[in-house]
C-alpha cells in the first residue's frame, strides 16, 4: 500500500515537473522575442533619428517668419531669438497628446533640477486658433513661451508627432531630434546635452 502512494506521489511530482520545465521553456521563448522585438524597436527609433536628422538639421527658416502669442500679439521669430539660442519644441492639434505630455513633463523636470530658464525654450504650435492652444497649455501645464506659428517649410513638417530642434540669430536649424516616449533615456541624454552645452550660462536668477 506505502509503495503505490509512494509511487503515486512521485507521479505526481514528476508530471508537474514537466509542466513547470514546459512553462519555462514557453517563458524563456516569450522573454528571448520580447527582447528581440525591443531592440528592434530601439534600432528603428535610432535610424529615424538619424535619418530625420540629416534631412531637416542646417535648414535656414525664413527670417520674415511671425508667430503669435497666446493674447494675439505678433512677433518675428527673429525677434524673440535675439543674440541667444532657444530649444524649440515644434507640436500640431493633431499630434499625440500624450508624446507632448512626455516631453513637457521631461522639460519641467530639467528646468527645475538643472536651474535653467525656461526662456530658453519655446513651444511653436500648430493649432487653428489660441482658444483650443490655452486649453491643451492648461491640461498638460507648458510652463514656457507658447506661440502659434505656421509652416516652418522643412521636412519635418510632415510629420505627425512633436520635434525638438536648436536655433540661433542665424534662423539655422541645428540639433533635431524626435523624442520617443517609448525610449526616454534617449529623450534625457537630448535635454541634458542641449541644456549642459547651451543654458548652463543662463541659469535662471
Amino acid at each position: 500500500m506505502i509503495n503505490k502512494i509512494t509511487i503515486g506521489i512521485l507521479i505526481i511530482v514528476n508530471v508537474s515537473l514537466c509542466f513547470l520545465c514546459v512553462w519555462a521553456y514557453k517563458a524563456r521563448d516569450n522573454y528571448l522575442s520580447n527582447e528581440k522585438k525591443d531592440e528592434s524597436i530601439r534600432t528603428q527609433i535610432l535610424e529615424n533619428d538619424f535619418v530625420y536628422g540629416l534631412t531637416n538639421d542646417n535648414l535656414i527658416i525664413n527670417s520674415d517668419f511671425k508667430v503669435t502669442d497666446l493674447e494675439g500679439s505678433t512677433f518675428l521669430l527673429k525677434e524673440i531669438i535675439g543674440d541667444s539660442i532657444k530649444a524649440i519644441v515644434r507640436f500640431a492639434d493633431t499630434n499625440c497628446e500624450e508624446c507632448l505630455r512626455f516631453i513637457t513633463v521631461k522639460l519641467i523636470r530639467l528646468t527645475q533640477e538643472k536651474q535653467w530658464n525656461k526662456n530658453n525654450f519655446l513651444f511653436l504650435a500648430s493649432y487653428p486658433n489660441s482658444r483650443n492652444l490655452k486649453i491643451v497649455k492648461d491640461r498638460l501645464h507648458i510652463d514656457f513661451p507658447v506661440y502659434l506659428a505656421g509652416d516652418l517649410a522643412i521636412p519635418a513638417e510632415n510629420l505627425n508627432a512633436p520635434y525638438c530642434f536648436t536655433i540661433d540669430s542665424t534662423m539655422r536649424t541645428k540639433h533635431w531630434f524626435l523624442p520617443d516616449k517609448f525610449e526616454g533615456r534617449y529623450s534625457n541624454i537630448y535635454f541634458d546635452m542641449i541644456g549642459k552645452r547651451y543654458f548652463e550660462e543662463t541659469k535662471k536668477q
